[in-house]
């Protein structure tokens, strides 16, 4: 059961959907930022993720789970570049 909610794709809609909502609403909401790139992550989206974990350091700069968390992210970027090359 709990499978079916993790893969779930209605619900990661949603949930991107909501934060996207909360994004529109309170552009200037880092927290929010933040939240949407660490689902645009789990979901793979690297590059949308990079942009939103960006925003969000503009937004706060002194929040470091923001850069840790775009460190990930760009950790992985560079993984899956370096993959397409071999």
């Amino acid at each position: 059961m709990l499978t079916e909610i993790v893969h779930d794709t209605s619900l990661d809609s949603t949930i991107e959907h909501d934060l996207r909502m909360r994004i529109a609403t309170f552009p200037h909401d880092a927290n929010a930022w933040y939240l949407l790139g660490c689902h645009l992550f789990k979901l793979g989206r690297l590059e949308d993720a990079e942009h939103a974990l960006e925003t969000a350091i503009t937004l706060n700069p002194n929040v470091h789970i923001f850069r840790a968390k775009l460190q990930e992210v760009l950790a992985r970027l560079e993984s899956v570049r370096v993959r397409a090359d071999e």
